[in-house]
């Protein structure tokens, strides 16, 4: 079974039920084939928060608010929520950029 560790910035670690500051990190057990959004779906049914501010369990899509980061590259540049795991990959949410100039 893959394990993945997650990372969580401290400005989103209260969608997990954190308290104090800090960054959250979390070693993830997941089934041979996992997907980002087949973890993102677990996380979802566990945390309120989580599928309020990061991931529609509805849509099954992120908020828009958030971005992903694979093993140090945007999701988005590795296929998206549909990229299956390795063992010892590490998922780093962050938020979404926007806007400019």
């Amino acid at each position: 079974m893959p394990t993945v560790r997650l990372e969580v910035l401290p400005w989103l670690t209260r969608a997990f039920g954190a308290q104090g500051p800090g960054r959250l990190v979390r070693q993830e057990e997941l089934a041979p084939g996992a997907t980002v959004r087949d973890l993102f779906d677990r996380l979802a049914s566990q945390y309120q928060g989580f599928a309020e501010l990061v991931f529609d369990p509805n849509s099954r899509e992120l908020s828009g608010l958030v971005s992903a980061v694979l093993n140090d590259r945007l999701l988005d540049l590795q296929g998206g929520l549909d990229v299956t795991f390795a063992d010892g990959d590490t998922i780093l949410m962050v938020p979404a950029l926007s806007g400019g100039s």
